[in-house]
């Protein structure tokens, strides 16, 4: 039996932010990262309703889907929409993955060390998203 959580996230695809200081030298984590963070766990938990922590190696997918700029002539977006064109601006591709797996803690995996395996690919879309799938590593 192949265990595999499939969800999506809807909206513009956020990446992972460094921790900020404040004068006293404590870290905090910047609203936005917690915010999108928080979106990504409430849409994780509804996959995982009836579904027990994954245990073991973890093989993480994660594509985001960018929106198409306002300003892209109509060839530039159609090469965008047919996946010619790949999505080359920020945020970075390791802070999409790292967002999303650290959301994913305690929900799908005790902890984003379970991680052994992961793919994050950046695209274009009229309905920018994240897509994600988990599963264990050799299902």
């Amino acid at each position: 039996m192949m265990t595999c959580i499939r969800f999506s996230v809807p909206g513009e695809p956020v990446g992972k932010a460094r921790p900020r200081f404040t004068k006293n030298g404590h870290a905090y984590t910047p609203d936005k990262t917690r915010s999108y963070e928080a979106i990504v766990k409430r849409c994780v938990i509804k996959a995982m309703k009836g579904k027990k922590l994954l245990t073991g190696a973890i093989s993480l997918s994660v594509t985001a889907f960018f929106p198409i700029p306002q300003s892209s002539t109509k060839a530039v977006r159609e090469t965008a929409l047919s996946g010619e064109m790949r999505h080359t601006k920020k945020p970075d591709w390791d802070n999409v993955g790292k967002i999303v797996s650290v959301a994913l803690n305690g929900v799908v995996y005790a902890d984003d060390a379970k991680v052994s395996h992961a793919i994050v690919d950046k695209r274009y879309s009229d309905f920018p998203r994240v897509e994600v799938a988990v599963e264990l590593c050799g299902e």
